[in-house]
């Protein structure tokens, strides 16, 4: 019994509550509702506002918060829309900004293997030189060992011929030692050689690995002045440029100094004023990038 009644006490509630609706609304509904039964001193009868105008009243309130609502939700939805794409510009920036520093990490890094390559060069160059000197010294070395074996041999050819004093045992000995000491004098030249050889080949091979790294720098300073064009052109189109109008214009022109500045401590027109070359803190001048590192090699 208890459980039947606890199962009609949602029914007996929900009936009770239609009730006291109905009763409200016949209530309000009903023709003089809200009018006083006698007009006051001095006041006209029609003066009193009728339930019709309440209504339509009430229902262009009613129309006006549906309009209100409906505004709130289009700019809503269109400020969520610009934040997403505020968001998307900001994690594009900020790739561009890593691929940007990675890029000035691997210039800076090609250019300290540059320069360990021309002082390589250099150091090549003079051990070369030394080679030559030495070379040199070992053929005229060689030239004066043949010209006194010449004058030996002819010594020996227009000597006395006597029995018993023998005038080629000095001179034997003599052109031996000539001899010997000739044919480690051409075997030391031909090791020279053979080194000097192998020092040009090297030095060509450096030179060649050094052209390759020039290469690969101004490719990363290209892809870094690339990267940041791209980003500058998305971003100027992006709705954070009309967002904050003032805030790229000011950007804009702080970054124009920046490289009117750049530009004229370089010392002309025409040089290279990006952000890469401006941390990198090399001005290439009126050459391109390509044409300044060849020049430095050369």
């Amino acid at each position: 019994m208890e459980e039947r009644l606890r199962a009609q006490v949602p029914t007996v509630a929900a009936a009770f509550r239609d009730s006291c609706q109905l009763a409200s609304d016949s209530l309000f509904e009903a023709p003089g509702f809200a009018m006083p039964a006698t007009p006051r001193d001095g006041q006209h009868p029609g003066q009193y506002i009728k339930y019709s105008q309440v209504e339509s009243f009430l229902a262009m309130a009613e129309q006006a918060l549906r309009a209100r609502d409906r505004a709130v939700d289009a700019l809503r939805d269109e400020t969520a829309a610009l934040m997403s794409d505020l968001d998307n510009v900001r994690g594009e920036k900020s790739k561009v900004e890593v691929a940007e520093s990675v890029a000035v990490e691997e210039a800076q890094q090609l250019s300290s293997l540059v320069q360990q390559l021309h002082a390589e060069k250099a150091a090549m160059q003079a051990a070369m030189q030394k080679l030559q000197r030495e070379s040199q010294y070992l053929t005229d070395e060689n030239a004066l060992l043949r010209n006194q074996l010449t004058m030996a041999m002819n010594e020996q050819a227009s000597g006395d011929m006597d029995q018993n004093v023998s005038p080629l045992g000095p001179h034997t000995a003599l052109i031996a030692h000539l001899t010997d000491t000739l044919s480690v004098e051409q075997d030391r030249a031909t090791q020279v050689d053979n080194e000097n050889m192998l020092l040009r080949a090297r030095v060509a091979a450096l030179e060649k690995a050094g052209l390759a790294q020039q290469s690969a720098l101004v490719s990363c300073i290209e892809e870094g002045e690339r990267s940041l064009l791209a980003s500058g052109r998305r971003a100027s189109l992006s709705p954070q440029a009309v967002l904050s109008p003032s805030h790229w214009r000011s950007e804009n022109t702080e970054e124009d100094g920046a490289g009117s500045e750049a530009e004229s401590s370089s010392g002309g027109g025409g040089g290279f004023s990006t952000p890469v070359a401006r941390r990198l803190g090399t001005g290439f001048g009126p050459l391109s990038p390509r044409a300044s590192l060849q020049a430095q090699a050369s």
